[in-house]
């Protein structure tokens, strides 16, 4: 009943209702489930926006919260780093080097691979990054994503401004000029990203 998040494994044309259910009980949501579509993803994504919460996924495999791994995450230390990814794999790569460097993870956020595309916009992202900057514990944040569309890249670059936390950016394909522009890390690896 203390639960603040819920993880749905389920076929996908199932998700929305039972998803929907959740959000309006003031859960959090990871949705492991692919074959959720855009629209769904969308509407899932703005419900918990204007409820102050997040939705993770679809197609959200990995995450790590306060330290611990959640679905196909890697058991490593707790530490002062956050991980914010819309790629699993990214995520998991990030982590493994920062452990094997005796650095921990307090969370890494998985968004879904579609998060920073023209439709969803960035949405639970851009609350992922509010989490961070609230959350005490942590003094760096990674932020990874597949290729972004450029003008939701930008809109992420903007909040960026001024935040109140380290931060390193790591998108395939992104925009290393408009990141620096606004004197932003900017890794063009995985490895980069993590040292």
């Amino acid at each position: 009943a203390d639960s603040n998040l819920v993880l749905f494994s389920i076929p996908g044309p199932f998700v929305k209702r039972e998803a929907k259910k959740a959000l309006s009980a003031g859960k959090n949501v990871m949705i492991f489930s692919d074959n959720v579509t855009i629209d769904e993803e969308l509407e899932l994504k703005q419900i918990a926006k204007q409820n102050g919460l997040i939705v993770m996924g679809p197609d959200c495999g990995t995450s790590i919260i306060n330290g611990k791994g959640i679905a196909f995450a890697n058991s490593m230390p707790i530490g002062k780093i956050g991980i914010i990814g819309a790629s699993g794999t990214g995520i998991q790569q990030v982590s493994c080097i920062l452990a094997n460097k005796g650095y921990g993870v307090k969370h890494a956020i998985g968004l879904g691979g579609r998060d920073l595309s023209k439709q969803i916009g960035g949405i639970s992202m851009l609350t992922a990054i509010d989490a961070m900057e609230k959350d005490i514990d942590i003094e760096i944040v990674i932020l990874i994503s597949k290729p972004p569309f450029p003008e939701v890249e930008k809109k992420i670059f903007d909040r960026l401004k001024n935040y109140k936390k380290k931060i390193v950016v790591n998108f395939l394909k992104g925009d290393e000029t408009e990141c620096k522009k606004r004197r932003i890390p900017f890794a063009s690896t995985l490895e980069n990203a993590a040292n």
